[in-house]
């Protein structure tokens, strides 16, 4: 009983702490409850550009399950607390907030390696291969009968048609070793034994997440997130060096920017013969407003997008300045010292070309 309200203990500390690093990466220009947006996985248009405006979007998605209830309790308990401060609806860590958060980093530096806004969409499927594969060169190896540990026929039918000759399955096996055991090397104890136990190999099924748990005392919470790190870490490694890769690169999905809304990629489509706001608007059948966010998240994701289009080189060149000189990303703020000469929406197009981030 005592253990299990311990881990529960952890699982809160860690969504505190997640909720305080979405705080510190808003800067205090966003409220706690936009962070829930972007912990929970939002996919509106602010959410989205809030993420890459601020960097934020490694942190999107990350507590899916979490309910607006929980996020009141966290919200309450960092104020009453005071690790956060409410200052004109958006909210700030405090002295006392920043030391714990960065306590907290420095003892769990897997989180700097999760870059949920690229890799959500395909960690699950690459784990799924990469698991299946190991697997099925280990029970090859020795001639012994397995379930699989994967059930999703695609997956199954994926690794098949990966596994060589028979000739060739030796030297394909250790290659995977050598390729895991590579980027292993890089990552500490901890995280390598998670990596490990849970895969299966003769005589030994691959342990749950809830059995590491267990064995490690400590949360689900922070073993799913553990995990998440070192798959994040691995396919951005992939990624990086493929010649250092070559087995492991094919198990690799097609990583695509998934993060964006489906309605702002149907604007997106059109642009190579329509670029007016109005006319956009009158295909889509959306309100200009809509169009605008739409053009403010393909700005945001895709650097070829012409913002010259919308907002002059010189309006550009003020708008960053005046962001510069007062350290701010508030529109309001940044309208005002323009002496309102220039629009939010000129303001939102050009902070997302400068916040423009690959995810």
């Amino acid at each position: 009983m005592r253990k299990t309200k311990a881990r529960l203990k952890e699982g809160k500390i860690v969504k505190e702490q997640l909720f305080m690093l979405a705080c510190h990466r808003f800067q205090g220009e966003r409220s706690l409850f936009g962070a829930y947006h972007l912990l929970k996985g939002k996919r509106s248009a602010q959410t989205i550009q809030d993420g890459a405006l601020f960097n934020a979007l490694p942190l999107f998605g990350l507590l899916p399950q979490l309910s607006y209830t929980e996020a009141e309790q966290v919200v309450n308990a960092l104020l009453e607390n005071g690790k956060v401060r409410e200052t004109d609806g958006a909210h700030q860590l405090t002295e006392k907030g920043e030391i714990q958060l960065d306590a907290w980093l420095h003892d769990h530096s897997y989180v700097h390696h999760i870059n949920n806004g690229l890799f959500q969409q395909t960690d699950v499927l690459f784990w799924n291969r990469l698991a299946l594969l190991v697997q099925s060169l280990n029970a090859l190896a020795t001639g012994t009968s397995f379930i699989p540990v994967v059930g999703d026929l695609d997956v199954q039918r994926f690794v098949k048609s990966a596994l060589p000759k028979p000739a060739e399955r030796h030297r394909y096996r250790m290659k995977v070793y050598k390729e895991c055991a590579a980027f292993l090397r890089k990552r500490d104890r901890l995280q390598a034994e998670l990596f490990v136990l849970q895969l299966s190999r003769q005589r030994r099924i691959g342990e749950t997440r809830q059995q590491l748990a267990l064995r490690y005392r400590l949360s689900l919470m922070e073993v799913e997130l553990r995990h998440k790190s070192n798959l994040h870490a691995l396919m951005a490694e992939i990624s990086e060096n493929p010649h250092d890769y070559e087995v492991l690169l094919h198990l690799l999905p097609t990583i695509q920017s998934r993060t964006s809304t489906a309605s702002a990629r149907k604007t997106a489509s059109l642009l190579s013969r329509v670029d007016s706001v109005q006319e956009l608007a009158h295909i889509r059948g959306l309100k200009p407003a809509t169009i605008e966010d739409h053009l403010v998240e393909i700005a945001l994701f895709d650097r070829s997008f012409p913002i010259d289009r919308y907002v002059s080189e010189e309006t550009q060149k003020n708008i960053l300045r005046v962001s510069r000189e007062l350290r701010t990303l508030k529109l309001k703020t940044i309208r005002t010292a323009l002496n309102n000469e220039v629009t939010y929406f000129d303001i939102r197009l050009t902070l997302a070309r400068k916040g423009f981030i690959q995810c």
